[in-house]
């Protein structure tokens, strides 16, 4: 049996599918457990995540979940104000432990919802850009012992994996000229499957996902520059990158042997959403798809 992926479920959720697809999907709940529980553990996290977004039980003084997220990650200095307020917050320290505890659940395909993009961008022309590191910074391990010693007294629910996404959220300084590169690394994704058919729900059948994250993008005079890990077996990488914003248009395409390719720079806005999608065929006969998305800032 078929399974649906949680970005399917999740837009069931969100109420966003065709009638004919909702119905769809409620039929395979009612026979598969498995999807069944996704589902259940989706709805709930979507719930927490809603509460987080909106504040409605935090104080004025509590940061954004991404910004919590990132710091338990490593991806923020570890300094000023965020920092300290949830050393002192309950609230912000039960948030905390959850980020951390999903970090070592299993990574489920997921992805990260508008509203959320936008609003890590928005922040970042915002005073949280002052703490935005070019690289990764560890984090005071005061801080993350205490994290660790209150995320153990937490149920291991499926619900928690998803937190995973925002936890998942890398911010990378890796273009000069004060340009920014954002890298969304929870929606990096390698996926292999047989030569089946595609199923209407989506890349699914006999799939095999791996944890997979290391595009490096970089501006050489008027290019953008991809560049990713060889995988082993490939010969020919077929290279699309999309705009996000409205559908998906593809801005390039092109095919290489290598594993790097070069974009002009005026071909993609500042401040909109990008994605990239990479396929083939690797020599035991697999098809591959590795996809991920972007934003090119100030």
């Amino acid at each position: 049996m078929e399974h649906i992926r949680s970005e399917k479920i999740h837009s069931y959720i969100e109420g966003v599918l065709k009638r004919d697809e909702a119905v769809a999907i409620e039929g395979h709940f009612a026979s598969c457990d498995d999807c069944f529980k996704v589902f259940s553990g989706l709805k709930e996290m979507c719930g927490i995540m809603r509460l987080g977004f909106t504040k409605a039980l935090a104080s004025k003084d509590c940061p954004d979940d991404w910004v919590v997220a990132a710091l338990i990650k490593g991806e923020l200095a570890g300094k000023g104000a965020a920092k300290e307020h949830i050393k002192s917050c309950n609230f912000c320290l039960d948030r905390a432990a959850a980020y951390h505890k999903a970090s070592e659940a299993e990574n489920l395909a997921f992805k990260v919802p508008e509203t959320w993009v936008s609003k890590a961008v928005d922040m970042m022309h915002g005073e949280v850009q002052k703490e935005v590191c070019v690289e990764k910074n560890e984090f005071l391990e005061g801080v993350f012992d205490s994290i660790r010693n209150f995320s153990k007294s937490l149920p291991s629910l499926p619900g928690y994996a998803l937190a995973a996404v925002m936890a998942a959220l890398l911010i990378w300084a890796a273009m000069p000229e004060s340009t920014r590169v954002i890298t969304i690394s929870s929606t990096e994704k390698l996926a292999f499957k047989d030569s089946g058919a595609p199923s209407s729900l989506g890349f699914m059948g006999r799939e095999r996902v791996e944890k997979y994250a290391g595009m490096e993008i970089s501006k050489k005079g008027g290019n953008l520059e991809f560049g990713w890990k060889e995988l082993p077996g490939v010969g020919e990488y077929t290279v699309a990158i999309m705009k996000k914003a409205d559908g998906e248009e593809i801005v390039s395409g092109l095919k290489t042997s290598i594993t790097r390719v070069s974009v002009p720079s005026d071909m993609v806005n500042k401040d909109e959403l990008y994605g990239w999608v990479i396929g083939g065929t690797t020599s035991k006969g697999e098809s591959f798809k590795y996809t991920g998305e972007f934003i090119v800032t100030k």
